[in-house]
């Protein structure tokens, strides 16, 4: 519970320990340590095998092989991979200029720039270039809108409450699509 080092709520001194220890636990220390080399052993320091780890393991290691990861990093990395792009301008335009020919619309100009402003405003779009599994946590702020190019598989994975578009046929599928993104 001391330590020559540590700062904080922790004493550098073994009588504040005891102080400490009686805040904290309502019991008074039967003894307190003073840490000279950064380890503090509690217990029988006979018997170090169980309780100590010599080899500090990567994060990496604790990851599910073949899940992808969860959120923005999940996307940043189908990015990386080419899996996904960033989408732009005249992206949305294609896939709205399908969605109106496929279910014959004719919009006016406002009704197109609310549309628009209204799928930018949901967040970042990306286009779907090859076979993807959406990452998990794409909820809330986190969601996001994803255009399906046509030659690409259709995704797997839960959208959360993201928007999927397709080109092949102007469909949409998502929470989006109930709140106004073509204009209704």
């Amino acid at each position: 519970m001391n330590s020559k080092t540590c700062y904080g709520p922790y004493s550098r001194h073994p009588q504040e320990g005891a102080v400490l220890a009686k805040q904290l636990f309502g019991l008074s220390a039967e003894k307190t340590f003073t840490a000279e080399t950064g380890e503090v052993f509690i217990g029988d320091r006979r018997d170090l095998g169980a309780y100590r780890q010599d080899v500090v393991k990567p994060s990496e290691s604790f990851r599910l092989v073949g899940v992808p990861l969860a959120g923005k990093a999940g996307l940043d990395e189908a990015l990386r991979q080419g899996i996904l792009r960033y989408a732009t301008e005249k992206d949305i335009d294609a896939w709205f200029g399908q969605y109106d020919k496929t279910h014959n619309r004719i919009i006016s100009p406002k009704e197109d720039k609310t549309r628009r402003s209204y799928t930018w405003r949901s967040g970042k779009v990306y286009v779907i270039l090859k076979p993807f599994q959406v990452p998990a946590g794409l909820h809330g702020a986190h969601s996001v809108t994803f255009i399906l190019q046509a030659a690409a598989p259709y995704p797997r994975g839960d959208l959360g409450h993201s928007t999927l578009l397709q080109m092949s046929d102007g469909a949409c599928i998502g929470s989006a699509c109930h709140y106004g993104i073509m204009g209704k």
